[in-house]
């Protein structure tokens, strides 16, 4: 064969995979696409369910609304708790996962377990995937994702591997075990995050870090030898800590978007993509820190705040890089006089709490969800107004972070073949 019909016959099939690609990503794109209900919506109680016109819908946040289509409005009811309300409902003829049917449910005997768990006697489903290996009679929700039987754990539809069921205990927030783990769990073994067994983890130490109440996405732990990330081990192997390891400092999504270890005077904060301390400095502090607010510190001497950036391309179509994590000194601010002044004061459409230190006021936002740049801590200044405070001294560091799945991993094929791949990635 010529080598001209060689790359002609390579072009046309490079253009029939493109197009390929194109159409399936384009149905990816379209299937995760809701509508906007412009008429009026009734809401299930503790349920991502409405009906509207006649009409049951699934509404998923940031998407839209879903119809789902063979759902009888008459006898409709969302299978939910109080506690985990779910994304599944069920009918006189059906059960429903989101906005889809489930094959193979009875809605007659379907009973509602949590967390899109559920059983009809004779089956057991993790949303809409029967769990064919589970044990209907002895099945139960654990907490979070997992449930077990008198067989297995299971962390959604999978059987946890090496899990011995008849040892499990629910992992502990430190020092003071006040409240338990979402995503840990623990046998007399082996740690387990979501499913996965943690290579080298102590179950007999193993603590985690994040405080009880923290809604951060990451979980953070200590056994007694390591430090945790999810199931990674945190490598430290390019710094020393010293006096006795690390402490963590800050996790607040909303002031920083990694998290802020220290050691002494020295300062980290983790890349949660690498898994790995990046080295933010040294800061003149007499550690230990202790927490005032979420993202404000002190060490008996000096208030130091969080703040988090979000790092975007300029020109006329920017996109997102990474992001900036820093903290810093407040100038000029004694912590001895640095007091709580006023609770649950709205500034600028911002709630928060109010902080006096001298004839100055600072403003803590409870939550700041707009805009590029967020401090933990702001000056409020005479004529009422939150400014930004100055920076230049702070210790900060820009990480690049993932922008999505490459077309050379498999995650973006499941993503291109499948488009409801991640329907149970809640």
């Amino acid at each position: 064969m010529k080598p001209v019909k060689i790359v002609t016959i390579l072009i046309i099939l490079i253009s029939l995979f493109g197009g390929y690609v194109i159409f399936k990503q384009t149905q990816y794109n379209n299937a995760h696409d809701g509508i906007n209900l412009t008429s009026e919506t009734i809401s299930y109680p503790y349920s991502r369910y409405c009906s509207s016109e006649g009409k049951i819908y699934f509404n998923k946040p940031g998407v839209g609304y879903f119809w789902v289509k063979d759902a009888d409005l008459a006898t409709f009811q969302p299978l939910k708790d109080v506690s985990y309300r779910g994304d599944m409902g069920k009918d006189s003829h059906h059960v429903f996962f989101k906005a889809d049917k489930v094959a193979g449910m009875n809605p007659a005997t379907t009973a509602y377990l949590g967390n899109n768990f559920c059983r009809d006697g004779r089956k057991v489903f993790y949303a809409n995937i029967e769990i064919k290996k589970a044990d209907a009679t002895s099945f139960a929700h654990l907490r979070s994702y997992y449930a077990f039987d008198k067989n297995h754990l299971y962390y959604k539809q999978n059987i946890v591997s090496w899990a011995d069921v008849n040892s499990l205990h629910q992992v502990e927030y430190g020092p003071d075990g006040s409240a338990q783990a979402d995503e840990y769990i623990c046998d007399e073994k082996n740690v387990f995050f979501r499913g996965v067994k943690i290579k080298g983890a102590n179950p007999l130490r193993f603590k985690v870090l994040n405080p009880p109440d923290d809604q951060y996405q990451s979980q953070y732990a200590f056994d007694g030898s390591h430090y945790f990330n999810d199931q990674y081990i945190i490598s430290a192997e390019k710094h020393s800590p010293e006096n006795g390891g690390l402490k963590l400092l800050s996790l607040d999504g909303d002031f920083g978007w990694h998290a802020i270890f220290y050691s002494g005077t020295d300062f980290y904060c983790y890349d949660h993509q690498r898994h790995e301390l990046v080295s933010l400095g040294r800061l003149d502090n007499t550690a230990p820190l202790t927490r005032i607010d979420r993202g404000i510190y002190t060490d008996g001497k000096h208030v130091y705040f969080t703040f988090g950036k979000w790092d975007k391309t300029g020109g006329r179509m920017p996109h997102y890089t990474g992001h900036t994590t820093g903290i810093c000194a407040v100038d000029g601010v004694d912590a001895r006089n640095f007091k709580a002044s006023g609770s649950n004061v709205t500034m600028e459409g911002k709630a928060g709490t109010l902080y006096l230190c001298g004839n100055q006021n600072y403003f803590h936002p409870e939550y700041r969800n707009d805009g590029n740049y967020n401090q933990a801590l702001m000056i409020l200044g005479t004529d009422g107004k939150t400014k930004e405070l100055p920076i230049k001294n702070a210790l900060s560091k820009s990480i690049d972070d993932y922008e999505g799945p490459s077309i050379f991993s498999t995650e973006f094929y499941k993503r291109l073949f499948n488009p409801g791949w991640d329907d149970q990635e809640y």
